[in-house]
């Protein structure tokens, strides 16, 4: 295709996916949406859509005549001369559980009419049918991140009666990494007040951008300002140590007072902190224990220097596996581990000096949530940032980053569905920064009936379900390409 007609093209497209997000009121719908679907209550699947006369699609998750509130679409398709336009859902993304039928909205070729169109799911596709944990319906407030929690007091030195000792059903954390902390803290207090309301907030490292003490003078500010009953957990990032440690590189980091100082304000909340010598350290939150891996080190690299906090992680997990069994286990770590790399190639070169001690300690234990950042990827990448592992149910989330976000892989298009407009066809929305939601249920054996033997039956809980939701910083709109549900 010439330069000029691409160029020609792209900047249709883009002008598209502007108007793709407010739809219209008028035309009469001439859209058809076939798809494949290849498990009930995910959306891994093929959706070909026929439009002739339409410049491109949308799709969106819909109930109750209309799409889903506070969500964003799930996909942008362009529409061939033919009237085809077809596109590859994968990795595992999950079905809201309230979701009827698929929104079709297509734009003609002049961007200024609309037509739209509701296709039914398949009988016993949506998770609504399967008796899922269900999300709460969506607050017309898009800052209602977790609207079923009651108001906490913002008073610090208020301690919360039996703070999560006596926990019964969901545990609802915030996650978030790489906020990269300069001068301007109006992004940060953004991504920050999304938690408010949690249970409890993850930050996967690269808190500051430099590692310098002011910048984590701001950073305790922000969270400050934030209810004192809010529990807080993090570990560094390579950028939250100085680029050039010298002349202080045999005196302790300004991290590791930003930690001690999380240590004390998880006391005043109840919490027992357990700290090590290595920079590691674990608490107890409800059904999960936190376990915190500072791997970065002078120079940025990331190292565990003798193995010492892997050690440490190891007796932990054992421990908790002896005294609690059932419990989940969530290992915070900025750098992701090779295998979980949503950025990795053939023969790719491991952040982490012990990647493969730190992945044996994982493969052998079960119930374990592995949290890491640093990549900046998009929850929207085709493949996804999230990896299950069902048997031993371990999960490998990759959080992106609260700043914006990588859309691209470097990897080669393969996938049925794929066009050489991918690229094009992306909403700034999805690599506007994102947050996430993680949902926890008490561990416990699944239920099963003779008919339904994979899935749970009518009125029966999902115990020992995991939920996540990755939503946008900027908008608070929920993101279906983040969305995952694992019972």
């Amino acid at each position: 295709m010439p330069r000029e007609n691409r160029n020609n093209d792209i900047s249709r497209f883009r002008a598209a996916l502007q108007e793709l997000e407010n739809g219209s009121e008028e035309g009469v719908p001439m859209l058809n949406l076939t798809f494949t679907l290849d498990t009930p209550g995910f959306a891994d699947g093929v959706y070909r859509v026929r439009a002739k006369g339409f410049l491109a699609a949308a799709l969106w998750w819909a109930a109750a005549g209309k799409a889903l509130a506070d969500w964003s679409a799930f996909a942008y398709i362009p529409v061939a001369p033919s009237g085809d336009g077809v596109f590859r859902f994968r990795g595992r993304r999950a079905v809201p559980p309230e979701v009827t039928h698929i929104l079709v909205r297509a734009v003609r070729p002049d961007l200024q009419r609309w037509e739209e169109a509701l296709f039914p799911l398949p009988e016993g596709w949506s998770r609504s049918q399967m008796a899922y944990f269900r999300l709460q319906s969506v607050s017309p407030d898009p800052r209602d991140v977790f609207s079923r929690l009651q108001p906490v007091s913002s008073d610090p030195q208020l301690v919360p009666p039996g703070p999560l000792n006596g926990w019964e059903g969901e545990l609802r954390l915030c996650v978030m990494s790489d906020l990269h902390l300069t001068k301007d803290t109006g992004r940060i207090r953004r991504a920050l007040g999304w938690a408010a309301e949690a249970d409890g907030l993850l930050l996967a490292g690269d808190l500051v951008n430099d590692g310098l003490p002011g910048q984590y003078r701001l950073f305790q500010q922000c969270l400050e300002e934030l209810p004192g009953s809010l529990p807080v957990f993090a570990v560094n990032g390579n950028h939250d140590m100085p680029q050039k440690p010298l002349p202080c590189i045999s005196q302790e980091t300004d991290y590791t007072a930003f930690q001690a100082w999380l240590e004390r304000r998880a006391a005043r909340q109840g919490l027992e902190w357990r700290q090590d010598e290595s920079g590691a350290y674990s608490v107890r939150l409800g059904p999960a224990e936190i376990i915190g891996l500072n791997a970065a080190g002078h120079w940025r690299k990331f190292l565990f220097p003798e193995g010492r906090q892997l050690r440490f992680l190891e007796e932990c997990l054992q421990k908790e596996e002896a005294e609690r069994g059932r419990g989940w286990r969530v290992i915070l770590c900025h750098a992701p581990l090779l295998a979980h790399n949503p950025q990795r190639k053939p023969g790719g070169t491991p952040y982490l000096n012990r990647d493969r001690e730190l992945q044996r300690i994982a493969d052998g234990q079960e119930r374990v949530i592995f949290i890491s950042g640093h990549t900046h990827f998009s929850p929207n990448v085709p493949e996804g940032c999230v990896e299950y592992e069902p048997e031993a149910r371990r999960l490998y989330l990759n959080a992106g980053s609260a700043r914006p976000t990588e859309m691209g892989t470097g990897r080669p298009r393969a996938a049925a569905g794929d066009s050489a407009y991918d690229d094009v066809l992306l909403p700034g929305e999805w690599a506007s920064g994102v947050f996430w939601e993680l949902r926890l249920n008490r561990p416990a054996e699944r239920k099963r009936t003779a008919a339904k033997e994979d899935w749970p039956g009518a009125g029966q809980a999902a115990a020992g379900g995991l939920e996540l939701c990755a939503r946008s910083v900027h908008t608070g709109r929920r993101y279906p390409r983040g969305y995952y549900c694992f019972s």
